[in-house]
């Protein structure tokens, strides 16, 4: 026993040896595996031309790309180092994207196998040195992006002196807070047009020429902090001074309040003969460095000079009347000041000499809480562009009563008032008069609520209200000069030719996320082409509508709640969809539920079920067609003979006939119905056999025993009812007569309800069942199925004859017969 336990105890281990071994087989191969992809789980181009291999969590290249790859994209990985061979399957790279992995490490002959690569990305990664050895191969790059990671210094090695056909350098990291003389000039031969210093950090140390050997260079980007010494900027410029560069982007490079500097920091600025576009972002001023930049400025070859997202911390209001002993006129064309904060007073106060700066057409001051205007400023000639949103101005604000000025803005065009607190219309409306240029103007998210009484200048051809409210307003006021009118998301409910019949000349209409249900199918206006009722709630569109839109080339009606029905019939199968924006996708049906969220490309009605007056007709043709199959049919099988059968014999019950109790007597032994032409035989040979028996039988004939006065129907079928056996005397006379058959008809109809054995069939000549008329179906079935008696023309066998029908009517008689009165 101990014995089997240590070998039970040994197959055990065993087996759990192996298990683990075979685990730590799968986790081995899953690592290995790890970060492997295949070209399904890339995005590849239909040209195999590009792959798209971004967030994909790859920890190494994939394998089994196209080889033919121009474009590959690696950025957003695991990546951590970049292997020799890693593109030898793809030699024919020009772009290569790896930002945002985690690499650390390039093999020196890496890139041996891409050398037409013209594209390299390589930001946000763990490279603790420029690869400049790894690079070195890549004689014909354009573009090198290799900033924010962690070297700890600019300097680019000798290898990169073969990128003699580099024009775009993108440098920096957090950890790099020197930029030494010598750090670039290893690429200072280099045809280089754009330089940009993105490291997001501090510069602690700058050696004069740096930046200086690049004379080529035409566009200059830092987001370097000077803070540790604002002398670095005036450093900077200088050296740009040298070079071509035509536009300069300066983000945070001064993030707190500068103290005790008293340098001409932004001078280079008028020594860059070739600059026109400046921008500063991020900036932290105070009231002698904004002077200072301001006077750069203007002295300066600047066209564009922007200011965004800065904060203003002096206490002083900003003041530039011009420089003393200088007189000039400034080049500049375009003043941006965007999204400013003030710290020591709630909107900006800034008083600028304009007339020092003619050449101005564009000025914008967005975002800063201004809630007025200097009067100088509304006096500026040649400015066609004046931007004044997302303030605190008011009518009050923008013109001032004490200006009295009789001209406003004599040569602005566009006038964009957006995002501030405009209420009265009428006063704008008025204001603008003053501006004889004026053209376009926006006044988009204000708090407009009465759009009824205002008057328009004539210039005014395009005016945007969107985003105001107008569910309260009276009849909308407008211009018969507009040529565009924005009126979307302004809670608007109703549109007709009201509207359009104050808009002759409108060419374009956007009505689109307001609250409009209906559509007039009487619209009428010759000059619109373009109109938006987008994200409405428009359910139904009535046939005809927007005939009267004879030039309309662009129509958006799509988000609305479409009601898939025949309503809908007319617009889904007829309206021209070529002028439908957005057709199919952005028309779907709301209702009904199966159709709902489908476009309506899946909504296929059919025309008879949706015009009323085809379905009409339809249906009128079919009702004829039917009811005249059926009289066709009942005049075949003689429907109306047995409807009037059915009737007399319903009418005859309701008049008070009284019908024998199944245990009743009779007051006839037989009831014998025959043709008239067949009365003769009747009344020799019948009748006189049946009622000279012993004992006697009772029988009943028409001529004789029908009550006088009676309806004949009535005396038919009290006849038969009160008979205890019928007897019908079959000829072609028989199958001729109308009330023969009428006799038939009741006495079946006893035959079905009460007694089978009833009927007595008496065939006086041959009668063929083919010979009856099909109409009379109750008697060809009798002959059919029931026996009969035929009347034989031997004298020999008549006595036999007579036999068998004295047996038959006496048949089955018992107690049933009433007694002789």
């Amino acid at each position: 026993m101990a014995s089997n336990k240590k070998e039970g105890r040994s197959f055990m281990v065993n087996m759990s040896a192996d298990l683990l071994l075979r685990i730590a087989f799968l986790v081995l191969l899953m690592w290995r595996t790890s970060g492997k992809t295949s070209k399904a789980n890339c995005h590849i181009s239909h040209d195999d031309l590009t792959a798209d291999c971004s967030k994909l969590r790859l920890s190494s290249v994939p394998e089994g790309l196209p080889t033919g790859l121009q474009r590959l994209d690696l950025s957003h990985n695991l990546l951590q180092e970049i292997p020799a061979g890693s593109f030898r399957a793809y030699g024919g790279l020009r772009v290569l994207l790896l930002a945002s992995n985690k690499i650390k490490y390039f093999h020196p002959k890496v890139f041996i196998d891409t050398p037409h690569l013209q594209e390299l990305d390589v930001h946000d990664n763990k490279l603790s040195a420029i690869p400049d050895k790894a690079l070195k191969p890549l004689v014909h790059l354009l573009h090198l992006d290799i900033s924010r990671n962690v070297y700890n210094s600019f300097y680019l090695g000798r290898g990169m002196r073969a990128l003699t056909q580099l024009r775009y350098l993108e440098i920096g990291s957090p950890n790099s807070v020197t930029l030494q003389s010598q750090d670039l000039l290893n690429i200072a031969k280099a045809p280089l047009q754009e330089l940009r210093l993105n490291s997001g950090g501090p510069l602690r140390k700058y050696s004069s020429g740096a930046l200086a050997p690049f004379h080529g260079l035409q566009r200059f980007a830092s987001n370097i902090s000077l803070d540790s010494n604002p002398i670095f900027l005036f450093e900077i410029l200088n050296d740009l001074a040298n070079s071509s560069v035509s536009e300069m982007i300066i983000e945070s490079v001064f993030q707190n309040e500068l103290q005790n500097v008293s340098a001409d920091l932004f001078y280079g600025l008028t020594l860059c003969k070739h600059l026109r576009n400046l921008t500063l972002i991020n900036f932290h001023m105070t009231e002698p460095l904004a002077t200072n930049l301001m006077k750069n400025t203007y002295l300066s070859s600047i066209t564009r000079c922007s200011l965004n997202r800065s904060t203003y911390h002096d206490k002083q209001a900003l003041i530039f009347k011009g420089v003393p002993g200088v007189k000039r006129y400034s080049p500049l064309q375009e003043l941006i000041i965007d999204k400013i904060r003030h710290i020591s007073f709630a909107h900006p106060l800034i008083f600028i000499n304009f007339t020092l700066f003619p050449n101005i057409n564009y000025f914008k001051i967005s975002g800063t809480r201004l809630n007025s205007l200097a009067c100088n400023l509304m006096h500026i000639r040649h400015l066609k562009v004046v931007d004044l949103s997302e303030n605190l101005l008011i009518a009050e604000g923008l013109w001032w009563k004490e200006c009295n000025y009789s001209t406003v803005l004599p040569d602005t065009i566009h006038l964009i008032l957006s995002n501030n607190k405009f209420s009265d219309l009428n006063r704008i409306s008025k204001q603008l008069h003053l501006m004889p240029s004026i053209y376009h103007v926006d006044l988009s998210y204000n708090v407009i609520h009465d759009f009824s009484n205002c008057k328009w200048p004539s210039t005014l051809h395009f005016l945007d209200l969107s985003q105001n409210d107008a569910s309260l307003s009276g009849p909308i006021c407008h211009s018969p000069n507009l040529y565009i009118l924005d009126m979307s998301f302004t809670q608007l409910t109703n549109f007709d030719q009201s509207l359009l019949s104050r808009l002759p000349s409108i060419k374009e209409l956007y009505l689109q996320g307001n609250k409009i249900k209906m559509i007039s199918p009487e619209l009428t206006a010759s000059s619109l082409f373009n109109l938006n009722l987008e994200n409405n709630s428009v359910s139904v569109v009535i046939k005809g509508s927007f005939g009267g839109l004879k030039n309309i080339s662009s129509l958006k009606l799509g988000y609305n709640p479409y009601l898939c029905t025949c309503e809908l019939y007319w617009f889904r199968t007829a309206f021209d969809k070529k002028v439908l924006a957005g057709w199919p996708e952005r028309y779907r049906c709301n209702y009904p539920e199966d159709l709902a969220g489908k476009t309506l490309e899946h909504f296929n009605p059919h025309l008879v079920q949706c015009d009323t007056h085809l379905l009409v007709a339809v249906t009128t043709l079919v009702t004829g067609i039917i009811g005249a199959l059926i009289m066709g049919l009942g005049y075949y099988f003689d429907a109306i003979w047995f409807i009037r059968m059915g009737w007399l014999w319903i009418w005859a019950k309701r008049r008070g006939y009284k019908k024998l109790d199944s245990n009743g007597t009779f007051r006839y032994h037989a009831f014998i119905s025959y043709s008239h032409y067949d009365s003769a035989w009747v009344n020799a040979c019948l009748l006189p056999t049946l009622e000279s028996l012993e004992p006697e039988l009772r029988i009943c004939v028409h001529e004789r025993d029908f009550t006088a006065g009676e309806w004949i129907v009535d005396n038919i079928i009290q006849c038969i009812e009160q008979s205890s056996k019928v007897i019908f005397v079959l000829s072609h006379n028989f199958v001729n007569s109308e009330w023969c058959h009428y006799e038939l008809y009741f006495a079946h109809h006893r035959t079905m309800s009460e007694r089978e054995d009833s009927l007595v069939l008496l065939l006086l000549e041959p009668l063929p069942t083919s010979s009856v008329p099909h109409k009379f179906c109750k008697l060809r079935n009798l002959l059919g199925r029931k026996t009969y008696l035929a009347w034989p023309s031997e004298d020999s066998k008549r006595a036999i004859f007579w036999r068998n029908l004295v047996a038959l009517v006496k048949a089955d008689l018992g107690s049933a017969m009433m007694s002789s009165a």
